[in-house]
């Protein structure tokens, strides 16, 4: 394939695909080639495709901050992001206006719930990714704001959790039923909020908290270090609970399909 067709391809993608399963389609090419290429001891700089990636990268970027068509939803276009998240990396991608965004994800969250996207699946673990890899890749960037939108989601998790089966109950509802892949999700979304908590309190970010004690968020209390241990400790006892009932879940089809596994002598 010719650079100009490979060109004509990446153009061919965004106008026939959503968001979510054309960010899959680019990631899935770029990442294989760039690892082939550093196996062959040779640089992705060379490369016409990587060429031709970053500039369609750069050239595409919608105001929204994402790569999805004008008329796809807003969560299409951050969690094809997501998918390409390792190819921006792999090919050194300098992706402009990362404010945009994150701005998008804040913008889109339910102030009162705290879902990002409410009709199910990964789109609120791509959210948190989103938040989590672009503030830490720029510098913390909009920090204070990632925080408070991931205390919010914390909540909301929590209340997802249904204590009589061990499963938490999928969006949009609490009323719909809990199930064993909503718990499996839940082991993600939580897994930003622990990941990006962990970064807040590295001593180096220790200035940040500093400063935003004595300038918090308009109507937000002052982020303080105590703040998002909270955060930190109550993400990791959700996680603990998805992962733990999770595994036992399955455990149990595993037994069912193929029976229980004899006692070790």
């Amino acid at each position: 394939m010719s650079r100009q067709e490979f060109r004509d391809w990446l153009d061919f993608i965004y106008k026939n695909y959503k968001g979510y399963p054309a960010g899959s389609i680019r990631g899935h090419f770029i990442s294989p080639h760039v690892m082939n290429l550093k196996k062959q001891g040779k640089s992705p700089d060379d490369s016409p495709y990587v060429q031709e990636f970053r500039k369609w990268i750069i050239e595409n970027q919608g105001e929204n901050g994402f790569w999805n068509r004008p008329d796809d939803d807003d969560w299409e276009g951050w969690s094809g992001a997501m998918k390409m998240d390792q190819a921006f990396g792999e090919a050194d991608v300098k992706v402009p206006h990362p404010e945009r965004m994150i701005k998008t994800v804040l913008k889109c969250q339910d102030a009162e719930k705290g879902t990002y996207y409410s009709g199910g699946g990964c789109a609120n673990h791509n959210a948190l990714h989103t938040l989590r890899q672009w503030s830490k890749r720029f510098d913390m960037l909009m920090w204070e704001e990632v925080f408070c939108s991931m205390e919010r989601h914390a909540g909301y998790v929590q209340r997802r959790y249904d204590p009589q089966t061990g499963f938490f109950r999928p969006p949009p509802g609490y009323n719909n039923a809990p199930d064993p892949r909503t718990t499996e999700i839940t082991r993600s979304e939580v897994g930003n909020i622990i990941g990006y908590c962990n970064i807040l309190l590295k001593p180096e970010n220790s200035n940040l908290i500093a400063v935003a004690n004595q300038n918090p968020p308009a109507g937000e209390q002052p982020i303080t270090k105590e703040r998002i241990i909270n955060l930190l400790v109550k993400a990791e006892g959700l996680g603990k609970i998805a992962v733990d009932r999770f595994a036992e879940h399955s455990r149990e089809q595993h037994e069912k399909k193929y029976g229980k596994s004899a006692e070790k002598k």
